[in-house]
């Protein structure tokens, strides 16, 4: 017979396993259902069967409770429940089952749950009605729906997971029993999890105070708080970046003469080089010199059209033209001589080119010339080509080769009707009148692509516009103002492209004259110190009537860099047309007689006067300030003694202290001057400069006796020169004539205050033998007598 004990735990056995049964069939059943299934709602409810309710408790001795506390705590340490706390899992059951629907993620997340360890399910079995288990069930569905497949736990599953790292799996166990290795495993996993959250919101944290140090440190400037941060936390970065890069950059250099290497002529062009690097060096004898070059030649022998479109094999054919003789000169021609056009059009190949017109013979070059000649329309337009045949119109090209280039610019007709007697575009249009506009028109047609080009920098483009505008009517001149009117700054460089520039200035319409005023704008001051573009500017200013536009435009650039302009021969040619405008003193009679084609254009309204006037007071201010800046260098330049004297004369203004700062360097000592071992008295320059600001005072006194208001240099330099320096002039011839000429102004308050002065030395005045003191020991002598 069994005890009444056994009996119990019989009962209590067959009971759990009877419970268990049940409740695996039910999962299966639930879990077994598609993931992307119908609604539950829409077809008949699942039909589920009711587990078996728990056996109530029965009273059991202190032997068994004594049990069930010892079971108690092994299953705490490894964090399950025991069965004993069933009754508290039963109090929670609604809320368990309320947080178990609402956590629910994707259906795989489901069916991957162990059927056994989760006794959540068992929350599902409630008593409530089965409709509201089936709307919930379809809300759990819902949810679950468009997850992709392998997706993590959802959010609720893993915050529960962190709350409670025990298993959540609520079961019965027997004194021998163990806890789950799934329980283990999860409960593993969430502590590592929490460990690695934790360190990492360590690390931020500790982080975020030090950049909060950092910001509030009050020994760093604002602006070096971020930038030293950054630089610790790059340098490292930058370290490997730059190990890094060296490795590639090692890597592609073997790839590449790896690659070098499977080339044909990669032994052929080893070789060469090596004689190359030697034949290259200025300090070689002239044996050692020709030796090497008759070692490259035999090398390179029936090779050369391979060779001349390398980068390295073009170097070496080009040092082996320079430095060897007519022979091997006339070798290497015969061998590219049918390759010159290629060779023209090659980034490497041209340089070769070049050589033979530099050291090639008279035939070489010529036959370089027969076969640029015949295609020189079209390799203009070549990026590469272009610059040799530049470099051919206007290096090595005489006369007739020069016209011959341009021949192949004019068109076919010319082509067709071009006979010996034809050299030019006049001797065709005298021979063949009719055909002149069906020529100029090929011209066009040519020379209009160059413009979208940007092709406008070469000078035989230049000449072939220069031609055309000199030929062209009214109607077609107009049409390519309008075409060139925004790239004319490019053209300036040249004679021929300054001559097109001024025409179109001239001959275009107030519209055009505008464009390309603007056009020129950041090139002023480049145009201001060549010798052609300075003067398209002076015929912008003879034309143009906005001269709001041109002040803007051209003088405030002028303005900016006034010295630079003022110390350069074109920049001051520039100056003094505004100041003294065609004036004979300052400009060649061939420049004026230029700058008058332009006085007969149609679009010019204002009054040349009017014009003039308006520029002169933009742009008198600011050279008078100059004047008084830099007086030192004006007055003892003699290319800038000119400018000096025609800033004080024709400026416009107040001309006081550009007159005080002349006459501040006049007041010095003779024994101590600023200008060197001279005084500007007996300056070369400074004398002259002297003599032309008291002989304008002459004139201006002569013209305008009765204004009062004028200023007289003679005067302001009398108000600043003490009398013991005006008597030590009087020592010197030139001091001498520089006193006469003050005095024959005949200016009432000149001579009152020199005379009394003079007079007191009429004794040493004529001890004197040299001229300028016998002239004014005469002067004086006859005006004393009066």
């Amino acid at each position: 017979m069994e005890s009444p004990e056994a009996a119990v735990t019989t009962t209590k056995k067959h009971k759990k396993i009877r419970r268990h049964s049940t409740r695996l069939d039910v999962q299966s059943q639930s879990l077994r259902r598609p993931p992307e299934g119908d609604s539950i709602i829409q077809k008949e409810p699942m039909k589920l069967a009711q587990p078996s309710m728990p056996a109530p408790k029965k009273k059991i001795d202190k032997a068994a409770n004594a049990k069930k506390r010892k079971h108690k705590n092994v299953s705490s340490d490894s964090g399950l429940e025991t069965a004993n706390e069933e009754g508290n899992a039963k109090k929670s059951k609604n809320d368990t089952r309320s947080d178990f629907l609402t956590s629910l993620g994707p259906l795989n997340d489901i069916s991957s749950i162990h059927p056994v360890l989760d006794n959540t399910l068992d929350s599902t079995f409630s008593k409530k009605s089965k409709s509201k288990l089936d709307v919930t069930w379809e809300k759990a569905v819902c949810s679950a729906r468009g997850q992709p497949d392998g997706a993590e736990l959802s959010m609720r599953i893993q915050k529960m997971a962190a709350k409670t790292p025990q298993c959540s799996v609520i079961e019965e166990h027997d004194e021998n029993d163990q806890p789950s290795e799934r329980c283990e495993e999860q409960t593993a996993e969430v502590k590592k999890m929490e460990k690695k959250t934790k360190s990492l919101k360590v690390k931020v944290k500790g982080a975020m105070k030090k950049l909060k140090k950092l910001k509030d440190s009050k020994s760093l400037p604002a602006k070096l708080k971020g930038n030293k941060l950054k630089n610790k936390l790059t340098s490292k970065e930058a370290a490997g970046d730059a190990k890094r890069t060296k490795k590639a950059n090692k890597n592609a250099k073997e790839e590449i003469k790896d690659f070098k290497k499977l080339r044909n002529n990669y032994a052929l062009l080893q070789s060469s080089k090596r004689i190359w690097e030697e034949l290259r060096k200025h300090d070689l004898t002239v044996d050692k010199r020709v030796k090497l070059c008759n070692d490259l030649m035999d090398i390179s022998k029936g090779k050369t059209q391979m060779m001349a479109f390398t980068h390295d094999g073009a170097r070496v054919l080009q040092c082996l033209i320079q430095f060897g003789n007519m022979e091997q000169r006339a070798t290497l021609f015969d061998e590219l001589k049918h390759k010159v056009v290629e060779m023209v059009e090659s980034k490497y190949a041209k340089f070769i080119v070049r050589k033979f017109l530099s050291y090639g013979s008279k035939t070489e070059r010529n036959a370089v010339f027969k076969s640029l000649c015949s295609q020189a329309s079209r390799l203009i337009r070549h990026r590469e080509a272009s610059e040799i045949i530049e470099y051919t119109f206007n290096e090595y090209a005489n006369a007739t080769q020069r016209q011959a280039l341009l021949e192949d610019f004019y068109g076919a007709t010319y082509k067709f009707l071009k006979n010996d007697q034809i050299t030019c575009l006049q001797d065709m249009f005298n021979a063949y009148p009719k055909k002149k506009e069906t020529i100029l028109e090929n011209m066009k047609e040519i020379l209009v692509p160059l413009i979208e080009k940007s092709m406008l920098t070469h000078s035989i483009i230049h000449r072939l516009f220069s031609e055309y505008f000199l030929y062209a009517e009214k109607a077609m001149r107009t049409e390519m103002i309008t075409e060139l009117r925004e790239g004319i700054v490019n053209m300036v460089h040249s004679r021929d492209g300054a001559r097109v520039a001024m025409k179109c200035i001239w001959y275009g319409n107030t519209k055009d004259r505008k464009v390309m005023v603007k056009s020129f704008k950041g090139f002023i001051l480049k145009m201001c110190l060549e010798e052609y573009a300075h003067q398209v500017l002076l015929a912008t200013f003879d034309v143009v009537d906005d001269t709001k536009l041109l002040s803007k435009v051209i003088l405030d650039e002028i303005i900016k860099s006034l010295k630079e302009v003022a110390t350069n021969s074109y920049g001051r040619k520039l100056l003094l047309y505004l100041l003294a405008p065609r004036d004979p003193l300052h400009f060649h009679p061939d420049v004026i007689k230029i700058m008058r084609e332009g006085d007969d254009n149609e679009f010019s309204k204002k009054d040349s006067l009017i014009r003039h006037s308006e520029l002169l007071n933009a742009i008198s201010k600011p050279l008078l300030k100059h004047v008084t800046e830099n007086t030192k260098e004006l007055v003892s330049d003699n290319n800038s003694l000119l400018f000096l004297v025609s800033i004080i004369t024709h400026a416009k203004g107040d001309k006081t202290k550009a007159m005080e700062a002349v006459a501040e360097i006049c007041a010095e000592t003779m024994d101590s001057s600023s200008l060197g071992d001279l005084h500007i008295v007996e300056h070369p320059a400074g004398h002259i400069t002297l003599k032309k600001l008291i002989a304008f005072d002459k004139e201006n006194y002569e013209t305008n006796k009765e204004d009062n208001d004028t200023v007289y240099f003679s005067l302001v330099l009398l108000n600043t020169v003490p009398e013991s320096v005006l008597k030590s002039w009087a020592a010197c011839n030139r001091g001498c004539f520089i006193l006469l000429a003050m005095l024959e102004t005949n200016h009432p308050e000149v001579s009152a205050m020199l005379l009394p002065i003079l007079k007191t030395m009429t004794k040493s005045l004529k001890m004197l033998k040299f001229k300028g003191a016998q002239l004014l020991y005469d002067f004086v002598l006859y005006n004393t007598k009066d």
